[in-house]
Formats: structure tokens, sequence, C-alpha cells
């Protein structure tokens, strides 16, 4: 499994403009924009990628053999 750096960036007014994560092409591919793990965000996180998804767009930045690799 290849695994990646991603940027993704929000449209909307509702969350913070930018978030850089690492997680696997595949998922990425498959329509995966990040996950939100603070309080403060996450509601609105889950709510605006049900009902606004098109606001997100993510691109790879960068690909890499491990995930530890991706994270450094």
């Amino acid at each position: 499994m290849r695994y990646c750096v991603y940027l993704t960036i929000y449209f909307g007014t509702l969350l913070p403009k930018r978030y850089i994560g690492s997680s696997s092409v595949k998922k990425i591919r498959s329509g995966y924009n990040g996950s939100v793990s603070s309080k403060k965000w996450r509601t609105i996180y889950i709510n605006e990628q049900r009902n606004n998804k098109q606001l997100f767009k993510t691109r790879i930045l960068s690909f890499h053999e491990t995930r530890n690799d991706a994270i450094m």
C-alpha cells in the first residue's frame, strides 16, 4: 500500500480553510478529505461533509512507501 501527504482546502466559511494530513493513497482517491478530532470543529465538519461535500478539495502533495515516511 502507498501513502501520501495531502492538502484539503475548504471553500466554505464555517471551518478553517486548510488542512494537511497523511493517509493511504487509496482513501484519498476514493474521496477522503481528512478527519477532525477537535471537539470545537467536529460537529460542523461532519455536517459540512454530509451536506456540502463539494466545498472540500483534496490534493496529494507527496507519495511515500510507508505511513511513517508520510508522517515525517
